[in-house]
């Protein structure tokens, strides 16, 4: 490193005197000594913004141009965002608006499944009023009185029957035999 030095050195004074040794320099004019001096001085400038751009020092303007692209890209990057939270947005909508209307049709057939349950229910109910109001009538038709006692047993079988059918509907042989007269 010393040796490219004092070479650097000697062709930075060799250019200064305009390729004279120091023996021959003589008198020198001051305005020869300005023009070497601005030799040495541009040669220094232009070594220290190779050393510079060699070391990753970026000069003014071309910190100004990495200062509009990081904007740049800034902005982008912002842009990006943005699109991308409508995105979410939408899709967080549609997933609502799907959820809402799987919870709708869970619903119905919910609903469904009740009324066809009541509709049994109901079914099972005028069954056995028919069937007991059927041999009611047979019997009023046989005039007999142990059969009417027999049939009162069947009736009551027939309420428990029903309840068990009607679920909600009617509690206990009371309500139903009621219902049925």
């Amino acid at each position: 490193r010393d040796a490219r030095s004092r070479a650097s050195l000697l062709a930075d004074q060799a250019a200064a005197t305009g390729g004279r040794s120091e023996a021959s320099l003589g008198p020198v004019s001051p305005d020869d000594l300005l023009k070497a001096v601005t030799k040495v001085q541009a040669a220094t400038r232009g070594m220290i913004v190779r050393s510079r751009s060699q070391l990753g020092v970026l000069a003014p303007r071309a910190e100004a141009d990495a200062t509009a692209d990081a904007l740049e890209s800034i902005r982008a990057i912002q842009a990006s965002r943005h699109r991308m939270e409508a995105h979410m947005d939408h899709l967080r909508a549609k997933t609502d608006h799907a959820a809402t209307r799987l919870q709708a049709v869970a619903r119905g057939r919910q609903a469904r499944r009740s009324l066809s349950d009541m509709h049994e229910k109901a079914a099972t109910l005028q069954r056995a009023a028919r069937a007991w109001s059927e041999r009611r009538q047979q019997l009023r038709r046989l005039g007999s009185r142990p059969v009417v006692a027999a049939s009162e047993h069947e009736i009551a079988a027939d309420a428990a029957f029903a309840a068990q059918g009607a679920g909600d509907g009617l509690r206990g042989r009371a309500q139903l035999a009621a219902a049925l007269r």
